[in-house]
């Protein structure tokens, strides 16, 4: 259950990370910020990809929840779906913040492209559709194959909106209604207030002659301004990481295949 709500959720960001990049020319976070307004849709759909992966009730989070209980025997594999999912909470809650914050470019363009999001959008509404039916998935495709391989099948209930396991529930209908209430309300109120409208003051060292976010830097000669985290590219970069990845990556295949062959 947890590679097909995985592979979803997934299918869809790995697809709006290309779309991204063929609307800004960049796959840098850094770069995305303000996306929200160049390509409001784009991003609304990558951000439902990457809450899907986050956040009850959908179905990546609920298989995790299954998924440790499978594993309550072996709390090594425990620890690492636990640092998996911390760690990338960390990453995917980064770059929501950046491309649905505001940005300081005033020529943002509106990117459409519906021969590339009728894919994108089937992927988000595949996402809450089997997030809603996750019950009816586990009964129809997941459990007849357990009870073949296992001879019983562990019992998890959805009856009155409530998710129930051996290690407890929640209400994910409810997490459901609030989430549309969430969004009608926004829809009904997004129009009634007026953004505030401020300069940018750098210490007094704005060029205003030319542009009101260069700056004059300490050799005197003018910046663009730009704020963004610390990547450490000369050491952690694209560049420097990617001959050694496909290194590990294919040791692992190779390894993989000899332990099937064996």
């Amino acid at each position: 259950m947890l590679i097909l709500f995985h592979a979803i959720s997934k299918a869809l960001l790995f697809l709006c990370t290309g779309e991204i990049e063929h609307t800004i020319g960049s796959r840098d976070i850094e770069d995305m910020a303000g996306l929200i307004k160049k390509a409001p849709l784009l991003t609304t759909l990558a951000a439902l990809g990457m809450v899907s992966m986050l956040l009850p009730p959908f179905g990546v989070l609920l298989t995790k929840w299954v998924s440790m209980e499978a594993a309550s025997e072996n709390p090594i594999v425990i620890v690492f779906l636990v640092l998996g999912s911390a760690l990338t909470t960390v990453y995917y809650a980064k770059w929501l913040g950046t491309i649905l914050s505001s940005t300081m470019d005033k020529n943002a363009v509106h990117h459409k492209k519906p021969e590339t999001y009728f894919p994108l959008s089937f992927l988000g509404l595949s996402i809450v559709a089997t997030s809603i039916l996750v019950f009816q998935i586990y009964d129809y495709f997941i459990r007849p194959q357990v009870e073949i391989l296992l001879k019983a099948a562990p019992n998890v209930s959805g009856q009155a909106g409530l998710f129930a396991s051996e290690i407890g529930e929640f209400a994910y209908a409810v997490i459901f209604v609030v989430l549309a209430l969430a969004i009608i309300l926004y829809l009904a109120t997004k129009n009634m207030f007026t953004p505030r409208k401020a300069g940018y003051y750098m210490c007094g060292e704005n060029n205003l002659e030319r542009d009101k976010l260069m700056f004059r830097n300490g050799l005197c000669s003018y910046d663009k301004s730009n704020v963004s985290n610390i990547y450490l590219q000369n050491t952690f970069g694209e560049s420097k990481l990617t001959t050694i990845g496909y290194a590990i990556s294919i040791i692992l295949i190779v390894i993989a295949l000899a332990g099937g062959v064996l």
